[in-house]
């Protein structure tokens, strides 16, 4: 009656998990799992909130026929071997504790089966797969090894019951890789090289083709072996007692055991791994390279083996033999995506130590284009942003940006303020590459090239780097590193600008807000509207001013603030700050054109009534006047001048309006002349100053205006075509302009011109 009933039950296609403790009831008296074997295959494939509902409702089937001197009520080898499975499942979704009981038990009864039964067979089998695939033996390597021996034997048992059965069987795919799969289920029992031997010592007592199973087995493509070896070598290095000495000789008597055994991706990968203990934790470069030279004379020309060969070289600085080693291996390798994205990786690094750029550049991209959402963010971060500095360093910044923006944003996505090693160094070395980039992009004249060359390689060396303690980088100093790059960088993306600038201006963090001033000012440059440029500046000079009363205080600036802070009396830091702001923006939009929109009513309504702050209100009127006012500038051009914003202001006011060549490089030696000398104006008005002046010189090349056309038309195309954008552009152009005026006015304005190249 209630295998009836459970067939019935099974016949309702709107079953829940709950129902599966019906269904066990009914089998457990009617001694029956008929029903439960068809809905085995389903109940083995659904989610783990459907296992953690079952284990829920039915948690007390997994103590029924546990301890000895009780048994469960099936009396057949299948019934009970599906009812074993069952019950694993349901203690792993909660009774984690019964597990060991159920294995033994279930071992136990598959030992005293008679041999022949195919279809036992195949549930025992399935039986070690979960027991293998829900991790639940840890700890034990000497229970590991049992139950993987178990699963081949249970593999070659079913294999031969499916070829009795058919005369041309189709054999599932999952047994030609079940030995790498199986390797992966050794690793959490493998804390270093105490668990390491002994594996070693249990596997030496193994039959050969037990062994090669618990070892890998002998495909290369998988990588088990090098997997095993790694998290060997993590564990030790996770101990406070690491015995290196000790590690080097276990990983000598695995390959030796390798050998023996004829696992040659087994050898490979520990001579490999030998190779590199005695390089990077012994220190003894001589006798990795002696190891390496003996092990190759042993196992041939093996990938692994010359690739830890190849890192030998490249840290003794033989860059010439290991770059030849990594073009050897490289092209035709057999081995998992994730390793050859670690040889790659040290190749790029090679070729970065020979000043070769754009090959590493093609290497670290295509390491990391093998690279998947499996690899830790702190691999596939890592490796995008040293992809971007050899790319930066081949010459190609739009890539570069490309690079740094993909690393950022999955720094960003991963959300967390507070990382642990090595994901803290790596983003530490991400944040410290961009860092260089931007000053080497923004001051021509003092290059970051040697800082950026030695940056390469870092974030990706995630097995060795260890940041310095100290203040690390939060999520809002990446944005904004990133985000200046864009800004400054003449290949800057506008879109990644565009998704970028509201989180910077919306935040309330001290320090951001507060040292915000160069980022806030490129964004206003390069908006297309300038109107709340005012506004932001202010904005940030009361962060600056909380920002010091809180360092005054003792107290930690890198808070978040509920409200902004009030506006404080202008202080003449305060009032620089905003001005040059102003002088900023006007020169961007003279660069584009678009003086007539100057939002003088915006700007005089966003400066606040505290104190002081009437002197700016007077800077705007002298900004109109001068900028767009009925009187012309030109006279007070060489005039004796209160301030650097009044001979930049009569300047830019000169330049705003018709002149001929010789006044108008007059003007444009004036204003570049007054920003050059304003180092924190310097760099951020570099790209914007350049494009003003380099528009206006074609025009003039375009009119019959210049003085002898066929020398000075011709020096100035070259100077543009020959310079990138910037302060050089700059000078050459206005130092070619020279030739276009009149002789006397040219040796008055040459020194001006002149200081233009330092």
């Amino acid at each position: 009656m209630h295998a009836a009933i459970a067939w019935a039950w099974l016949s309702d296609p709107t079953l829940s998990p709950g129902d599966v403790a019906t269904l066990l009831m009914h089998a457990a008296l009617s001694k029956q799992m008929g029903p439960l074997v068809r809905l085995l295959p389903s109940l083995l494939d659904a989610a783990p909130g459907v296992w953690q509902e079952i284990g829920d409702t039915a948690g007390i089937f997994s103590m029924f026929g546990v301890d000895d001197g009780y048994d469960t009520p099936f009396s057949t080898a299948i019934d009970r071997a599906v009812f074993r499975i069952l019950q694993l499942r349901i203690a792993a979704a909660g009774r984690t504790s019964e597990a060991p009981g159920i294995i033994r038990r279930a071992l136990k009864e598959a030992n005293e089966r008679a041999d022949g039964d195919v279809a036992a067979d195949f549930f025992d089998f399935q039986f070690l797969w979960q027991v293998m695939q829900l991790g639940v033996v840890t700890g034990d390597i000497k229970a590991a090894v049992d139950i993987g021996v178990r699963l081949r034997r249970a593999a070659e048992r079913v294999k031969a019951g499916i070829a009795s059965l058919d005369a041309d069987p189709v054999i599932p795919d999952i047994f030609s890789e079940l030995a790498s799969v199986f390797a992966m289920t050794l690793l959490p029992s493998l804390s270093g090289m105490a668990d390491f031997r002994a594996l070693l010592d249990i596997v030496e007592e193994l039959g050969l083709d037990d062994r090669r199973f618990i070892l890998g087995g002998s495909s290369g493509e998988h990588d088990a072996p090098a997997m095993i070896l790694d998290t060997v070598w993590v564990g030790e290095d996770q101990r406070s007692d690491r015995d290196w000495k000790a590690l080097a000789v276990e990983l000598e008597r695995a390959f030796a055991l390798a050998l023996q055994s004829d696992l040659p991706v087994f050898a490979d990968s520990a001579a490999a791994r030998l190779v590199r203990t005695l390089d990077q934790d012994l220190n003894d470069a001589a006798a990795a390279l002696t190891a390496a030279d003996k092990a190759l004379e042993e196992l041939g020309r093996q990938p692994r083996l010359l690739a830890a060969k190849a890192k030998v070289l490249c840290r003794r600085g033989e860059t010439a033999a290991s770059l030849a080693i990594y073009n050897e291996i490289l092209p035709t390798s057999l081995m998992s995506a994730s390793y050859r994205a670690e040889i790659l990786r040290d190749g790029a690094a090679a070729a970065a130590q020979d000043k070769d750029w754009p090959l590493a550049a093609v290497r670290f991209g295509d390491a990391y284009a093998l690279l998947g959402d499996e690899d830790p963010v702190s691999r596939r971060a890592g490796y995008r942003a040293d992809h971007g500095l050899a790319l930066y360093l081949a010459g190609k910044t739009a890539a570069a940006l490309t690079a740094f923006t993909d690393a950022t944003a999955m720094i960003m996505k991963d959300g967390r303020e507070v990382v642990s090693e090595p994901f803290r160094s790596v983003r530490q070395y991400i944040y410290a590459g961009m860092w260089w980039v931007m000053g080497d992009i923004t001051r021509e004249n003092d290059s970051k090239r040697a800082e950026i060359e030695a940056t390469v390689g870092q974030a990706s060396a995630t097995e060795t780097i260890i940041w310095a303690t100290g203040q690390t980088a939060n999520l809002l100093y990446f944005a904004r590193q990133l985000l200046d790059l864009h800004l400054a960088a003449p290949d800057g993306d506008r879109s990644v600008i565009a998704s970028l600038v509201p989180l910077i201006q919306q935040s309330r963090n001290v320090i951001i807000v507060g040292t915000n001033w160069g980022t806030s000012m490129r964004i206003a440059i390069e908006s297309d509207d300038p109107s709340r440029a005012v506004r932001d500046v202010v904005r940030e000079t009361n962060y600056f001013a909380a920002l010091q009363r809180m360092r005054d205080r003792g107290d930690d600036p890198d808070v978040e603030l509920e409200s902004d802070p009030d506006p404080s009396d202008l202080s003449d830091a305060a009032a620089f700050l905003i001005v040059a702001r102003i002088v900023a923006v006007i020169v961007g939009l003279m660069a584009k054109d678009r003086l007539a929109t100057l939002p003088l009513g915006a700007w005089r309504a966003d400066l606040p009534e505290a104190p002081g702050y009437d002197r700016l209100q007077t800077f705007l009127e002298s900004v109109e006047d001068r900028l767009v006012g009925s009187r012309d500038p030109i006279a007070e051009l060489f005039a004796d001048l209160p301030s650097w914003e009044a001979r930049v202001l009569v300047g830019l006011g000169a330049v705003a309006r018709q002149r001929n060549a010789g006044e108008l490089l007059a003007a444009h030696a004036v204003v570049a002349s007054g920003l050059h000398r304003a180092p924190p104006l310097k760099a951020i008005v570099a790209v914007p100053l350049s494009r003003m002046i380099t528009k206006a010189w074609v025009r003039l090349c375009d009119a019959p205006a210049l003085s002898v056309p066929g020398i000075s038309v011709l020096a100035i195309q070259e100077a543009i075509a020959s310079t990138p954008v910037g302060w050089k552009r700059t000078h050459a152009v206005l130092s070619a302009a020279l030739l276009a005026i009149p002789g006397g006015v040219a040796r008055q304005l040459r020194d001006l011109v002149d200081d233009l190249s330092g």
